[in-house]
């Protein structure tokens, strides 16, 4: 994901937007190892209270050379679910992928490359479930019947990437998608 080249890319972190310094090799970790210490002073001293769930924010990607924008967004936890919550849920992550989106059209980007947002170990989410979530709501997004037509103009291709690490590392088939 780090190294993916698209003007920008997407971040799943948490509500502080800590940057996973665990040794996890998540994506988090990665994007964050690659930026290099001005992205973290920069959340930290620009953006110190943080994102609620389904909220994104732009930021310069620093040190990235592969991208100009690192968009950083709050996924839900699939694993705090109830049954009555389960629809919620499914709207939080969806709502996720449109503040992506709606964040990389204000900055004009002409392609962004998503990972499977909330299906890491501490969120939980089956990354099929995820995959299929994620790539609805970008499409509608897109096909939108009054918008449609101009954010297709701005944002040219939208990346799904799969990062085969951990224990998910089987489920790769199940997100890897690239759509015009």
């Amino acid at each position: 994901m780090a190294t993916f080249p698209a003007e920008a890319i997407v971040n799943a972190t948490d509500r502080l937007i800590c940057m996973n310094t665990s040794n996890l090799p998540s994506v988090s970790f990665q994007i964050a190892d690659a930026a290099g210490p001005e992205l973290k002073n920069y959340l930290k001293h620009k953006h110190a209270f943080g994102l609620r769930v389904g909220e994104a924010l732009a930021t310069p990607s620093f040190g990235l050379t592969n991208c100009r924008f690192v968009i950083h967004v709050n996924g839900p936890n699939y694993r705090i679910r109830t049954r009555r919550s389960i629809p919620l849920l499914k709207q939080l992550l969806a709502d996720c992928y449109r503040a992506c989106m709606e964040e990389a059209y204000k900055l004009g980007v002409k392609s962004i490359a998503f990972p499977a947002i909330s299906t890491g170990m501490s969120l939980g989410w089956p990354r099929n479930e995820a995959s299929v979530i994620g790539a609805r709501t970008v499409r509608a997004w897109l096909r939108h019947p009054i918008h449609g037509q101009k954010r297709r103009e701005v944002i040219e291709k939208v990346y799904f990437l799969a990062d085969p690490v951990g224990r998910q590392a089987h489920q790769e088939g199940a997100w890897c998608a690239a759509f015009r």
